[in-house]
């Protein structure tokens, strides 16, 4: 540019206003990658990568990682979707799961390496609701889930809504990832809310976070990980 005394550019002036569906690939350096308003999908690479969605509902593949690194995403508008596939089992390999309770707050996972992915605007802010949307990690959809409409626990008035991500597989098999100071009590049958119909036959593996949760397993025989912290576990 020339001709111009003083200028402020962003990473907002670069964005591209393309509707069609891009591709970016990162390289094994540390990249910024900036998307348009399509349907965008961005591959970061092995480096500390910064993400950038805008507009349309964007895909996020976070691949080939190792040791400490940090990514940071920010999905911006639309429908848009964290895939994580560099962890073996799911997102209980991750140490550290911040999920925070005000809206347009950033989430963090950390592993146990140092490797941090900082994401915004992935999971939507539903009100009263509160999160709501889905993390993909080693191939396993977890709907994150942090309040219950069919609440039939005897144990809401003392701790609370639940607040966790939840992958079910088939047969009655559900896995469940709390955040840091997350909350699972399945007592609450999750009849018909947010894909699940919950009903007492399920067999729970309850990974906790770093933080102190609650925790109640269900009514077979679960699997019940606290974590660190100082945590609330009925089995």
């Amino acid at each position: 540019m020339t001709g111009i005394t003083s200028s402020v550019v962003t990473a907002a002036d670069l964005q591209s206003t393309s509707t069609d569906a891009q591709t970016l690939n990162g390289t094994s350096g540390n990249n910024m990658l900036i998307g348009g308003a399509g349907d965008d999908t961005f591959n970061g690479g092995v480096g500390s990568d910064e993400l950038l969605g805008w507009g349309g509902d964007d895909t996020f593949n976070i691949a080939s990682k190792s040791g400490s690194w940090t990514d940071t995403i920010n999905g911006g508008s639309g429908t848009n979707v964290l895939n994580i596939s560099y962890v073996a089992n799911g997102l209980s390999d991750f140490t550290t799961r911040s999920i925070p309770a005000s809206e347009g707050s950033t989430m963090s996972f950390v592993d146990a390496n140092g490797g941090t992915i900082n994401f915004n605007n992935i999971l939507s802010w539903t009100g009263e609701m509160k999160w709501d949307g889905y993390v993909t990690a080693n191939s396993k959809t977890y709907r994150f889930v942090s309040d219950l409409r069919h609440d039939y626990s005897p144990f809401s008035g003392a701790y609370g809504s639940v607040y966790a991500f939840v992958y079910e597989s088939p047969a009655n098999t559900v896995e469940v990832v709390l955040p840091d100071s997350g909350k699972w009590l399945p007592q609450y049958r999750m009849g018909g809310y947010k894909d699940f119909a919950f009903d007492g036959q399920e067999t729970f593996t309850i990974y906790g976070g770093a933080g102190n949760e609650a925790i109640f397993g269900g009514y077979k025989a679960d699997t019940i990980i606290g974590g660190a912290g100082n945590d609330y576990i009925c089995a």
